[in-house]
């Protein structure tokens, strides 16, 4: 017996199933099951977006918050280095006859724009007269004076920068005397745990 609503029934089920093998270009029922499933999936995911992104939000507030703590240790641990550091390099600076040279180091913290290497940003200031107020290393210095300076520093790290290499452009410009053969010592003393150029 010949069911005409049966056979139309069955001809629309066709009609769709060939629409989405084409829209999903789909094979089998199967590979067009696989997609439905996928998509139910992506759905559910929409749906659950804003459950996912406030637990999210909470998660990212903790990691701040372990950061912040951890950058806070980090940045007292400098700030308490950078005072002991600052009298060794003045000391270094006066044995290269910068007698009067104040050397400071300024730590600047900015706990909401951490980076790799913390929260801190890290500046030398530095004054070779006496009575004037230090400035940034990088706008006082002329060439000779910042190799010298620089001889201090690696002086300080010397122990912490065996094996390496360091260019000492101008150090000799400009001087003579007891300073001379200051640095002249010094670069001895360096190069003994260095390569100098």
């Amino acid at each position: 017996d010949l069911d005409i609503s049966n056979l139309d029934n069955v001809e629309k089920r066709l009609d769709t199933i060939f629409r989405y093998k084409t829209k999903y270009k789909a094979i089998t029922i199967d590979e067009i099951l696989s997609r439905l499933a996928t998509l139910n999936a992506e759905l559910q995911a929409i749906d659950n977006q804003d459950k996912n992104r406030a637990a999210l939000e909470l998660e990212l507030k903790k990691e701040k918050e372990s950061l912040k703590k951890i950058a806070a240790t980090l940045t007292q641990l400098r700030q308490d280095a950078a005072q002991k550091l600052s009298q060794e390099i003045i000391k270094e600076m006066a044995f290269l006859k910068f007698e009067s040279c104040q050397f400071d180091i300024q730590i600047q913290t900015d706990f909401e724009r951490p980076n790799l290497l913390g929260c801190d940003t890290i500046a030398f200031y530095v004054s070779t007269n006496a009575g004037s107020k230090p400035k940034l290393l990088s706008d006082v210095a002329s060439g000779g004076e910042l190799s010298r300076m620089m001889l201090a520093i690696r002086s300080v790290f010397a122990e912490q920068l065996l094996q390496s290499t360091a260019i000492f452009d101008e150090i000799d410009a400009g001087v003579g005397g007891l300073t001379a053969i200051k640095i002249g010592e010094k670069l001895q003393a360096l190069s003994q745990k260095s390569q100098l150029f």
